[in-house]
């Protein structure tokens, strides 16, 4: 729905009338409120041609309806009241545009708005002609020569309040009260935006109307974008020189609502700033060609100082934000020109180093120590950029951690930012984790290595209890022979197993086709199977693949523990089957390697053992201690791969990736 520039008056004390229309009103026209008669004829002395809704109940003290109609005639006049009322059989009611009942409906209502908007336009535009048929000249009036010496303009001062002034608000009302009395306007106000993609307001102004006080003006209002088009002086007097008519009358219209005999738009680099606005001098004279260029003058002085004072409003303001947000930073920011004095010490920097910040602005990097200066000075040369280093402040006793920046704009070094980080809380965090993680591996330990020697040592302890009774049994003795070389390779194999967690051995990496430590282990499988194998081995390896670098014997270990696992998931299943593959990695970002994916089609891991399947003495066997994956693990990331696990109902799979040898070469 199209909204109305004119504005609307409702003019009644029936708070129910007016808690009907004014919502309806709202959204097509701007609508002024007023609920007694001194307010409604003050308003009316302000606004030019407009319309007004007149609840004809009127307040004790008022005109009578005819002398009401016949002092505005250039209003349009809509009169609202109960139907064959007194007022509204009264012959008063003939001298409006219309009469409608309270409870006239919207669309009716909106109707007569719209017909008094049109019929406003007409009867202005006649004016308008008839004014300029009786003038007969268009030139620009020119009255008595005001004395120069009492409207002279201080450009002086005008200077010495801009360089004196940067905040905006304040710089708007001082050059406009230097304004209004070097050169005795009676009226002076300036229009801007409060902020960035707001509505132009009256910012500042010197003995305004009321209504000028609330003008408001959207980027979509028609004079906003007239005025952008054409960027000059409106002058009411030569308001005859605009070209369309439509034009003219808009321009009259913001001319009455702000009380302005004339209006400069104050412009800068980025477009409409807002506009300056005056009225006639005190002396009743005409603004003359001179006074108009003083005007012209002061309104670009206005356009460049308050550009400055909103671009500085601008900079202070993201300065302060800037200043705030790393101030707020839990890491100490430094910064450090290109001579190496510090030009920035945040509060954190502060009370890591344990330095007060009056004591670093402004000095050189020294003052923080010489280890700090150096890391400053080998990052602007270049040395180091973006390094991280470590170590414990030797004054304070602190861990630290300074990460060094080397800032650099068109190709020309700016200077050094450094961020440093107090790591106490930290490592002390990771010491009391290591702590824990510590105790949980020793309990786990104990725990798992007590049920696993206990079950040997008591089938050995029951043999030896029963040797003195059946030691002349060939068949006994032979049997707890057995048992025993048996238990003790037992032991002597967790004990190995523990050892190789506990200590790795060193690797000797060789470039090495991986398909010799698969073939190692695939037979280590079967051995240990010993033909008792409850599934069966299926191989899917590629033709070509690059060699990997590693150590043999490592590799093979590890995937006899992965074979193994994958084997004993199987146990009980009917059809089990262990798959590998292996094929090259595909060529991404010049990165070349072995892909190895081991899968069973078992019933899979549960959640709680799939989440910590990695850690040591995880395990669901009822013997062994749970150390093979968390080796395996181990031995792949020394060969500078990883391992990926998944699992699912219909089986478990294992993911290997090792990179190829430096000289990739093809196996």
């Amino acid at each position: 729905m199209r909204r109305y520039d004119r504005p609307v008056t409702l003019f009644s004390r029936d708070e129910a009338l007016v808690g009907r229309l004014q919502p309806l009103l709202e959204v097509l026209v701007d609508l002024r409120l007023v609920s007694d008669y001194p307010g409604f004829r003050g308003l009316m002395d302000q606004l030019g041609p407009s319309i007004v809704l007149l609840d004809v109940r009127l307040p004790e003290g008022s005109d009578s309806l005819a002398d009401i109609a016949a002092d505005l005639p250039h209003h349009v006049l809509i009169a609202l009241g109960t139907s064959r009322s007194d007022p509204m059989r009264s012959s008063a009611i003939q001298l409006m545009f219309a009469a409608e009942d309270l409870n006239v409906e919207p669309d009716v209502l909106f109707r007569l708005i719209r017909q008094a908007q049109s019929f406003l336009e007409v009867a202005e535009e006649c004016r308008i002609l008839r004014r300029e048929k009786a003038e007969g000249t268009r030139a620009l009036p020119r009255g008595s020569e005001p004395d120069p010496a009492s409207s002279s303009l201080s450009l002086k001062e005008f200077s010495r309040i801009i360089r004196c002034l940067d905040n905006v608000d304040e710089l708007q009302e001082r050059l406009l009260e230097e304004l209004a009395t070097s050169m005795q306007l009676s009226r002076a106000g300036i229009v801007m935006r409060p902020g960035p993609g707001l509505a132009y307001e009256v910012r500042a102004g010197w003995m305004l109307l009321d209504e000028a006080r609330r003008a408001s003006y959207e980027d979509s209002d028609p004079f906003v974008r007239w005025l952008e088009r054409h960027a000059h002086v409106v002058s009411r007097a030569t308001l005859g020189s605009v070209e369309l008519l439509r034009d003219q009358i808009m321009l009259r219209r913001v001319l009455d609502r702000l009380g302005a005999e004339i209006l400069l738009p104050l412009r800068g680099r980025s477009g409409l700033l807002g506009w300056l606005f005056a009225g006639h001098p005190v002396s009743g004279q005409p603004i003359d060609p001179r006074m108009l260029d003083q005007l012209i003058t002061v309104a670009d002085v206005m356009s460049v100082s308050l550009e400055s004072a909103l671009l500085y409003k601008e900079v202070s303001l993201q300065k302060t934000l800037a200043e705030s947000l790393l101030e707020a930073l839990p890491t100490g920011i430094v910064y450090a020109d290109t001579e190496g004095q510090i030009r920035w010490f945040s509060t954190e920097a502060a009370c890591i180093l344990d330095v007060p910040q009056r004591q670093a602005v402004g000095k050189p990097l020294d003052v923080l120590g010489s280890r700090l200066a150096a890391l400053g000075r080998d990052t602007m040369i270049g040395e180091r950029d973006g390094d991280v280093t470590e170590w414990k402040d030797a004054l304070t006793g602190r861990p630290l951690r300074v990460t060094t920046n080397r800032l650099v704009q068109d190709h020309t070094c700016l200077g050094v930012l450094m961020m440093i980080q107090d790591r106490t809380q930290q490592v002390a965090f990771e010491e009391k984790e290591e702590r824990l993680e510590r105790n949980v591996f020793w309990t786990e330990l104990a725990a798992s290595m007590s049920h696993e020697v206990r079950n040997p040592l008591v089938a050995i302890k029951t043999f030896a209890q029963l040797l003195p009774d059946r030691y002349n049994d060939p068949e006994f003795r032979d049997q707890f022979s057995q048992m025993v070389v048996h238990e003790v390779d037992r032991l002597n194999a967790m004990i190995d197993q523990i050892n190789n967690f506990a200590h790795p051995p060193d690797l000797r990496m060789t470039p090495l086709d991986i398909r010799e430590p698969l073939k190692q282990a695939v037979t280590r499988l079967n051995n240990q199977m010993d033909g008792k194998a409850s599934a069966s081995v299926e191989e899917f390896v590629a033709d070509h693949l690059p060699m990997v670098g590693g150590d043999t014997t490592a590799l093979t270990e590890c995937l006899v523990h992965l074979l193994s696992n994958a084997m004993e998931a199987l146990q009980e299943q009917k059809g089990g089957k262990v798959r590998i593959t292996v094929e090259p990695l595909p060529f991404q970002q010049g990165e070349r390697g072995v892909m190895i994916r081991i899968s069973d089609n078992g019933k899979g891991m549960d959640s709680e053992i799939y989440a910590k399947a990695f850690s040591p003495f995880c395990t669901t066997k009822a013997r062994g201690m749970g150390l093979g994956l968390s080796i395996a693990q181990r031995t792949i990331a020394d060969h500078n791969g990883r391992m990926e696990l998944a699992t699912s109902p219909y089986g478990t799979t294992v993911t290997i990736f090792l990179p190829a040898a430096e000289k990739g070469d093809m196996a």
